[in-house]
C-alpha cells in the first residue's frame, strides 16, 4: 500500500464478476468447492448472489476498503459520499472511475480478526475499458484503488444516457453562462469623451 498525501493507494488482485450460475453452487464465492483449489477464486472470477446488484458502473470490494479509501467509515462520511462514494480504478497508467459496493466475500482475516480486503471486481465491459482488446489479461494481476472525483465519473459514465445527459448538462451551463455576460457586457452605454 502507498500513501500519498490526501489520498491512500490500495492495492488489490482484479477479478471478473458475472452473473450467477445455476450450474455453480453458491458456495463457490467463499472459498468452500467441492473440490480443494489453491485460490479462493480458481478462475479469476467472481459469481455474484442474488443480493449484490449487477451494475455496469460499480467495482465490488471488501466493505473494510471503504474506511482506507475514504479515511472514515460510512457511517462517519458526509451524506455525498455515502450516496456515491467514487473510486479510481488504476492499470498500467489508464484509470476508469466507478462507484464502491461492499461485500466482505472479498477479504479475508488478518492477524488481528479484522477484515482486510483482497480482491476487486469489475464487470467485462469495464475492464474492457481499463485495459482494451483482451480483458483477461487483467485478471489475477494488482490494481491500484484510490478515492475517486465524481466530475470523470459523469463525463466517462458506462451508460451511454446518463453519459450524454450529463456533458450536455455541462455545455449547456457554459453556454447559459457566455450569452449572460455577453448579455451584460454589450448592453452597457458607451461613455463619449
Amino acid at each position: 500500500m502507498k500513501e500519498s498525501k490526501h489520498n491512500k493507494v490500495l492495492s488489490r488482485t482484479m477479478l471478473a464478476f458475472k452473473a450467477p450460475d445455476n450450474n455453480r453452487r453458491s458456495d463457490n464465492n467463499t472459498g468452500r468447492n467441492n473440490q480443494k483449489s489453491a485460490s479462493k477464486f480458481p478462475d479469476n472470477e467472481y459469481y455474484l448472489n442474488d443480493s449484490i446488484p449487477e451494475n455496469i458502473d460499480t467495482v465490488i470490494l471488501a466493505g473494510c476498503d471503504f474506511k482506507e479509501i475514504f479515511n472514515k467509515t460510512k457511517a462517519e462520511s458526509p451524506i455525498c459520499i455515502k450516496r456515491l462514494p467514487v473510486v479510481k480504478i488504476t492499470f498500467n497508467g489508464k484509470s476508469i472511475h466507478r462507484r464502491f459496493y461492499g461485500n466482505n466475500d472479498l477479504g479475508k482475516k488478518g492477524k488481528d480478526r479484522k477484515h482486510v480486503g483482497e480482491y476487486a471486481a469489475l464487470n467485462y465491459s469495464s475492464l474492457y475499458e481499463l485495459v482494451g482488446e483482451n480483458p483477461d489479461e487483467i485478471k489475477g494481476k494488482a490494481v491500484q484503488i484510490s478515492k475517486g472525483r465524481r466530475l470523470p465519473y459523469y463525463w466517462n459514465h458506462p451508460f451511454h444516457a446518463t453519459r450524454i445527459s450529463f456533458r450536455l448538462g455541462l455545455i449547456s451551463i457554459g453556454i447559459a453562462v457566455v450569452s449572460l455576460l455577453l448579455s451584460l457586457f454589450c448592453n452597457l452605454p458607451i461613455i463619449h469623451q
